[in-house]
């Protein structure tokens, strides 16, 4: 994976931009569409933030937690552990229990795990466990692995409690659980076990581990036979679906063979390795595509042929004149040896790895080849298979020289290039999986449907927008073009309603508009336009027959004083139609008593806005 993709996945990442999306949400709902101002989206924007900060804490929190019923159900299963043997053992359990306590209270005074706090350093970093017999060079690799050990020791502790046949190792990477001495019992401290799988299912819920190393030495392989190596496939495969089925997912498995010195020529074939070139991966990373391959056995000898033939490549350029004639020799034959053992460890690999429709199959991530130390007899099995051909007795190996410096081949990119990065692989079994894709596929729907809406819903806001900008621009246009008739209020109220329903309709515009409602744009004008044209009414049909009456007087002086204060409410007295809602009822009664009878239907919504709104406009300068 590229930088930029990391970057792109990460967590942080991924939360900063789920953050700036929602602020953004915020403004454009708050302030575009509902347009309610720089102020309520600050406040809305803060409370996220703080909402946020309160989440962040909250997550610390239970993270700190969460490590700490770890820790204390391994103290109390150690407690249980110790009433439960003898007495002249109960030292021996302290003393474990103490080495184990240091090394988590160091752990606890650190700052690890991605920049937690070492309270929630068990909760936050990566578990691995180890699976493989005892002898099978696990330690070795672990040393030999680039992890850092912070501690001032890189040395297992042994465990206690649920964990009394494991050795715990801490890194400040990674914190990883050899569980050789579970590789030939079973039935031992079962319950223990069992409990504390339960411990990590309970406070590392997701994750409880991120992956599993199944260590064996190559030794243990290539020399089996059938039945053994039946044996040793079975109790790995055991103990990998121990493992997905109490804690209920599934994890990546790297297959490691370990101490590949012991075939016949390795150390005279890597041994002018620099040491950049030692820390390399010599193994197989599968892709996805193989990963979800049915046929385990098949990819296995794929990716195995490809490394016999880079051997094959290498060869010859391993070859220099100033090698030993021995060392030529195992140089030259060594590709073979390394050949000869694809039948066992293919077995190996289709037992261990092989779907079964009954339980859930492992992650086969990947099989990598690597040597911590060198020492033992190497296994020369192209010379002894040649030698039983021709019927001769084969020469016997000799050990390894103790005076050659030992060295490690092909251990720290696996573990610093593959496995710690690879701590998001964990996958949630079928069940699960299944549930999730549904749930995906449902959001996935839900977005689909969503983003269909909104798409239909902007064009369809766009195309009302625009029809209502230009019936509005029509309307105007034929307003300033047409001449005001004073004799005729039927056909001044007719174009009065249209120029009213309009403004009714851009003051009450449709909710959904997706920020391209333009109705307040248009608004102000079109209210200038009609309380123009309605002045105008007014003074042609109200004020002037108002001041004919006021100045030659016909009826009762109850009628002349009605006249005065309705002409006095339209002039100079108009400020307390604002305020005064006997004021408008007055007004408003004695307009209709002025308009004649059979325009009177029309003219009174018109006569009612006016009453209502036209004082407020003038102060707003809308009106005049």
């Amino acid at each position: 994976m590229s930088g930029l993709a990391k970057v792109l996945t990460s967590r942080g990442f991924v939360k900063t931009s789920g953050m700036g999306l929602l602020i953004l949400l915020i403004w454009l709902v708050l302030g575009n569409w509902l347009g309610l101002g720089t102020t309520v989206c600050l406040i809305a924007t803060s409370g996220v933030l703080v909402l946020y900060s309160a989440y962040l804490m909250w997550d610390q929190a239970k993270a700190a937690k969460n490590a700490s019923n770890l820790e204390k159900s391994i103290w109390e299963q150690s407690e249980d552990q110790k009433s439960g043997v003898r007495p002249e053992r109960r030292e021996e359990i302290d003393n474990l229990r103490r080495q184990l306590s240091a090394s988590i209270e160091k752990l606890k005074k650190s700052k690890l795990g991605g920049g937690r706090k070492g309270a929630a350093a068990l909760y936050a970093l990566p578990w691995y466990m180890i699976i493989g017999p005892p002898a099978a060079g696990k330690s070795t690799a672990i040393r030999n692995s680039g992890l850092e050990f912070p501690f001032g020791t890189d040395r297992e502790i042994q465990g206690v409690g649920g964990t009394r046949n494991c050795d715990w190792w801490f890194s400040s990477s990674a914190i990883m659980l050899d569980t050789a001495g579970r590789y030939m019992t079973e039935e031992d401290y079962q319950e223990e076990w069992s409990a504390f799988l339960e411990v990590l299912k309970k406070n590392r819920r997701h994750q409880p581990i991120n992956g599993v190393l199944v260590c064996i030495s190559i030794a243990d392989l290539v020399n089996a036979s059938n039945d053994e190596l039946e044996w040793h496939a079975r109790t790995v495969r055991k103990r990998i679906d121990e493992l997905t089925q109490r804690l209920g997912l599934r994890y990546p498995v790297y297959l490691i063979f370990t101490k590949c010195d012991l075939i016949n020529g390795f150390v005279e074939f890597f041994q002018e390795f620099s040491r950049t070139e030692r820390e390399q991966i010599w193994g197989t990373t599968f892709s996805k595509e193989q990963l979800d391959d049915p046929n385990p056995k098949g990819v296995f000898e794929k990716e195995y042929q490809s490394l016999y033939n880079g051997l094959i490549s290498a060869r010859f350029a391993r070859l220099s004149p100033g090698i030993k004639r021995e060392d030529r020799s195992a140089i030259f034959a060594f590709p073979m040896e390394f050949l000869s053992g694809k039948d066992n460890l293919s077995f190996f690999v289709t037992k261990v790895f092989q779907p079964n429709p009954y339980q859930e199959s492992p992650i086969f991530r990947g099989f990598y080849f690597t040597s911590g130390t060198q020492e033992g007899v190497p296994i020369d099995r192209v010379i002894q298979s040649m030698a039983q051909a021709f019927g001769l007795e084969p020469q016997g190996k000799e050990q390894f020289n103790p005076e050659i410096q030992t060295k490690s081949y092909f251990i720290k990119d696996l573990f610093t290039e593959v496995i710690i990065p690879d701590k998001r692989l964990v996958r949630p079994n079928s069940r699960a999986a299944k549930s999730k894709r549904l749930f995906n596929i449902g959001i996935a729907a839900a977005s689909l449907v969503v983003l269909v809406i909104l798409i239909l819903g902007m064009s369809q806001a766009y195309f009302r927008s625009k029809a209502q900008i230009e019936s509005t621009r029509d309307e105007v246009a034929q307003f300033k073009t047409s001449t005001f008739r004073p004799g005729n209020p039927a056909n001044t109220l007719a174009r009065l309603n249209i120029l009213l329903a309009r403004i009714n309709t851009l003051q009450d515009p449709p909710f959904f508009m997706f920020g391209m409602d333009r109705s307040q744009a248009l608004l102000e004008p079109m209210q200038k336009l009609y309380f123009r044209q309605l002045r105008a009414f007014v003074q042609a049909n109200f004020l002037q027959p108002l001041q004919v009456r006021l100045s030659n007087p016909a009826g009762t002086r109850g009628d002349a004083y009605d006249d005065l204060k309705t002409y006095l409410l339209l002039t100079s007295e108009s400020t307390h139609l604002r305020n005064d809602e006997r004021s408008r009822k007055y007004l408003t009664q004695h307009l209709g008593k002025l308009i004649d009878p059979r325009d009177l239907g029309i003219a009174m919504p018109h006569i009612e806005y006016f009453v209502e709104v036209f004082p407020g406009a003038v102060a707003e300068g809308l009106a005049e």
